[in-house]
């Protein structure tokens, strides 16, 4: 594996032919969902990856210098798993003001998740468009824990840099709970508890199964929350991927529909952040 940290190297190596470069880009911090990812990524001829912690995808300080960060480890298992280029840029040189460009949103950005983290998904779009830029994918893999961002990035990118987004199934342990970097930030009785929001998704998908009530998907899964006083909810939306996702959304989600609808959850287990979703009424996702 080459790790890269100056960009005019990266731009040298990318240089070549882009057929089958697939990139991976992460934050660090890396768990079985990342690992999923890369096990993806393997798919196709060049595995890149990026570690870089974005900030301006922060809007709160203390959650970015909070943000955990295992290099050692991260290195090891990129390693392990195939990478061939490591690109770790430094804030500095990434966030050139004479190179990057800001990439918005819009509205689709400003609902949902973006409603509570104001300018989040504009500090997403930028850095991923930056990437694409620097390194030529023609493969971007990301994970569907995050679907809101998945969408914004296939609907605002993908077309401007010839890249197919990839989305690689939500990893989770043995109770439910959805692999996170934060959830290293738990402690054991906290990532049990935090399980209570997988219980709830299941519930809300099995409740419109049997009634297809729609009103009543979010009260079902407001009921099943509600059992674990410990986990503090901060919104649920049982919304239509409609509201997201672009016309192309088909090459992104391989029999879902744009009246498909997804239950979006966000809270907090001994305060730290999570969240996690699913499409109702999908038997894929």
């Amino acid at each position: 594996m080459i790790i890269v940290e100056s960009i005019e190297e990266i731009k040298k190596i990318c240089k070549s032919s882009r057929d089958g470069r697939a990139i991976v880009p992460t934050m660090g911090a890396l768990h079985e969902g990342h690992v999923a990812l890369l096990d993806k990524a393997r798919e196709f001829d060049q595995i890149f990856a990026t570690l870089f912690i974005n900030p301006l995808q922060f809007n709160n300080l203390d959650d970015l210098n909070s943000y955990p960060k295992t290099l050692e480890e991260d290195i090891d298992i990129f390693d392990k798993n195939g990478v061939d280029v490591l690109f770790m840029p430094s804030k500095d040189d990434i966030l050139n003001q004479d190179q990057i460009k800001t990439i918005y949103a819009g509205p689709a950005g400003d609902i949902w998740e973006g409603s509570f983290r104001p300018g989040h998904f504009d500090g997403v779009l930028t850095i991923v468009n930056r990437f694409f830029e620097l390194i030529r994918p023609n493969k971007a893999i990301f994970g569907l824990k995050d679907i809101q961002q998945i969408c914004l990035i296939h609907s605002n990118l993908s077309s401007a840099h010839n890249v197919e987004i990839i989305p690689v199934e939500t990893q989770r342990n043995s109770s439910g709970l959805a692999h996170s970097s934060r959830n290293s930030l738990m402690t054991e009785d906290g990532k049990q508890k935090a399980s209570i929001i997988f219980k709830a998704l299941k519930a809300g998908k099995e409740y419109w199964k049997e009634s297809s009530n729609l009103s009543g998907v979010k009260e079902k899964v407001s009921e099943v929350l509600s059992s674990e006083p410990d986990f503090k909810l901060q919104y649920i939306e049982v919304k239509p991927l409609s509201d997201i996702a672009a016309s192309g959304f088909s090459d992104l989600f391989k029999e879902v529909d744009l009246n498909h609808k997804v239950i979006m959850i966000a809270g907090r287990v001994e305060g730290i952040r999570l969240i996690d979703n699913i499409i109702i009424n999908s038997n894929k996702y």
